[in-house]
């Protein structure tokens, strides 16, 4: 009698069992699902498939939900006792985390997909052996692999998708905890000391004069900006998938704290073809301009239609325009015009539209425009 599993005469089914849980094994080898001996899946009723996709789904939601817990765990590492102004910036870059985290319900723009050469992340595969990977538009791990080690410090090491490009990009953060604590200790002088500038102070001998001294002088400022309790490095995925290195400094002035910094990389970068529209994100657009944003799109990991894609482009090549040959003015007038336009996710929704855009782009590199622009900077053109 012929083996049913090796009788070719036997016609298999073209299973989709989404998990290897509704398969037989016979001393480790998957037994083949066929008409006469179907897998336990193949064996459902719609209405029974229907329910244990449901059940699925659960499951693939609970461990993504425990991925979560664990990240935000190493995010809380970098709290620490007695600095309750760095813990609160530290709040914020969790909630931040975690709102990114669950911005892509689909897994459309996961880390797992098209990872940079050399980046170290697992490919999160829920329990009982399910076939569909958990991926995150961002994550978190510790690791010291760019950095050389030290005791005194902690290492994380972000990964995240640009949202509609499909960019990867990567954060070294090292965190100087024993510096950190060493501030704690010195909080409460630091703070009474920190009071007293609050005010305004008189001027010894000048009279009635005063001087208010601004939070730019405040002892504590001057502690924390001085002892650079973070440091980081910013890669950005090349077009062969190699690692770049990008100089991007976090928008400044808004806090003391580096948890707020990180914050507004982690949205910058997040969000990184809208980002790349600011005048002062010369490199960020530079990349983009060189091909970065074009492999996503080839790969199948961009979110965007061609049209749109090629609308960024043009308005990159705008504002790259502006900053050489206007004034900062006119390049965030130019600012406000173009994030309208993107303000559409539909755009562009027509031909005309693109048309449009690429017009005011050869008006503007109408050489008479620079010259003009020059006369009233500097009272006199190039040629004179």
């Amino acid at each position: 009698m012929l083996d049913r599993r090796t009788d070719l005469r036997v016609d298999k089914i073209e299973c989709d069992a989404p998990s290897l849980r509704y398969f037989e094994f016979d001393h480790g080898a998957r037994i083949e699902c066929q008409v006469d001996s179907p897998c336990s899946w193949c064996s459902l009723t719609d209405e029974d498939r229907k329910a244990e996709e449901e059940k699925l789904s659960q499951e693939r939601e609970d461990y993504r939900q425990k991925i979560l817990e664990h990240r935000i765990g190493i995010l809380n590492s970098l709290k620490v006792d007695g600095l309750d102004a760095h813990n609160r910036s530290i709040d914020l870059v969790v909630s931040t985390f975690t709102e990114i985290f669950n911005s892509d319900p689909d897994q459309l723009n996961s880390v797992t997909k098209f990872p940079c050469a050399g980046q170290k992340h697992a490919l999160f595969v829920p329990h009982h052996g399910q076939k569909g990977k958990v991926g995150t538009p961002i994550d978190v791990s510790a690791d010291s692999s760019g950095y050389s080690p030290h005791p005194d410090c902690e290492d994380l090491l972000f990964s995240l998708t640009g949202k509609e490009s499909g960019l990867r990009y990567s954060i070294e953060l090292r965190f100087y905890s024993e510096r950190a604590k060493l501030l704690a200790g010195k909080m409460t002088e630091l703070m009474e000391a920190n009071n007293f500038y609050q005010e305004p102070q008189p001027i010894a001998g000048s009279g009635n004069s005063f001087i208010i001294a601004a939070n730019d002088y405040t002892p504590l400022r001057h502690f924390v900006e001085a002892l650079e309790l973070m440091s980081f490095r910013v890669f950005v995925q090349g077009k062969d998938g190699e690692r770049d290195y990008i100089c991007i400094d976090p928008k400044q002035g808004i806090s003391i704290w580096p948890g707020d910094q990180i914050v507004s990389l982690m949205m910058s970068l997040r969000n990184d073809l809208s980002t790349s529209l600011e005048p002062s994100m010369y490199t960020l657009r530079n990349q983009m301009l060189e091909g970065c944003a074009l492999m996503p799109f080839l790969r199948g990991n961009c979110q965007i239609s061609i049209h749109r894609l090629h609308a960024y482009f043009i308005a990159f090549k705008r504002m790259s325009n502006s900053t050489s040959h206007s004034s900062s003015v006119d390049s965030y007038k130019l600012l406000e015009e173009l994030q309208g336009l993107f303000s559409d996710p539909d755009y562009p929704t027509n031909a005309n539209q693109l048309a449009s855009l690429m017009v005011q782009m050869d008006d503007e590199d109408d050489d008479t425009a620079f010259e003009e622009w020059m006369l009233q900077e500097y009272g006199e053109t190039e040629d004179e």
